[in-house]
Formats: structure tokens, C-alpha cells, sequence
């Protein structure tokens, strides 16, 4: 069984996915930060941008996992923990504000 950095082609396609996928969410937190909410939602709005700002920071690492294997490695088990444990509560958090005003 080969490495999967040892894989150039796979790796190299691996990376640019990475990147594209980093950038996408650089994009969106800079969208969502342009966007005026109420004051009584800024705690939500700014938990949400900085979601998306870890995750691109998160990507960043996980392109680089063939230079630094340890750096990638955490990247993508901080990746798991946000999809699993920070996002669901982000939602939580964000649906529970809305009740509340609503």
C-alpha cells in the first residue's frame, strides 16, 4: 500500500482542492462580515466568521501535510472537530437566537 503523498498525481490534485476549498471559505467569511446585523445577533454573526476563517486556516495546514506530516495531521482532526462538534452548535446557537427575537 503506497502513502498517499507518495502519490504525486493524486497529492497534487489533493492540494489545488485544498486551496480551492480555502479559498471558498476565505471568500464567504469576508462576504458574511460584510453583511450589517442587529447587535443582538453579533455574537452569532462573528462565531460564524470566525468558523470560517479557522476552517480556511485549517485547509491551509491540511495542503501542506508532505512538508510538515504532524501540523497536517492535527489540521485535519481540528477539520473533524469543527464539522462535528463546533458547527452543530454553531447552528444550535444561531437558531436559538432567532427563536428568541422572533
Amino acid at each position: 500500500m503506497t502513502n498517499f503523498t507518495s502519490d504525486e498525481k493524486r497529492y497534487a490534485k489533493f492540494v489545488q482542492t485544498a486551496h480551492r476549498i480555502s479559498s471558498s471559505m476565505g471568500e464567504r467569511a469576508s462576504r458574511l462580515a460584510a453583511i450589517p446585523v442587529p447587535l443582538s445577533f453579533s455574537p452569532q454573526h462573528t462565531s460564524a466568521i470566525r468558523f470560517l476563517r479557522t476552517e480556511q486556516k485549517y485547509l491551509d495546514f491540511l495542503a501542506n501535510l508532505k512538508n510538515d506530516s504532524i501540523q497536517g495531521s492535527l489540521a485535519l482532526t481540528n477539520l473533524l472537530r469543527m464539522e462535528y462538534e463546533v458547527l452543530p452548535q454553531l447552528l444550535y446557537d444561531f437558531g436559538r437566537a432567532l427563536e428568541l427575537k422572533i
